[in-house]
């Protein structure tokens, strides 16, 4: 799977990398939105089963059904607590 992540903390960007990497992800970091829709955009003309979401409601889990590679990409400034909710979300009950 392959995540793409805005957060302009990096302390909280290297934490969640660490927690999908330790899950067999590949993660790409954007430190701001700009970057991060930029990034977003890139993404989406690579695999068109990309999808911008701010939050873990919005992550529908048959995206991820059969998906080997998935463009996620939450708020900047994201709180560690819902990026922790949106990781959970998208490893599953594995998570």
């Amino acid at each position: 799977m392959k995540l793409l992540i805005v957060e302009d903390d990096p302390k909280l960007a290297s934490f969640v990398r660490k927690g999908f990497e330790a899950e067999a992800c590949k993660v790409e970091v954007a430190f701001d939105g700009q970057m991060g829709k930029a990034l977003f955009q890139v993404c989406l003309g690579i695999n068109p089963r990309s999808y911008f979401i701010e939050g873990p409601d919005e992550l529908d889990p048959t995206w991820l059904a059969d998906a080997q590679k998935v463009g996620i990409c939450g708020a900047t400034s994201t709180p560690m607590w819902l990026m922790e909710q949106v990781r959970a979300a998208a490893l599953g009950p594995q998570a």
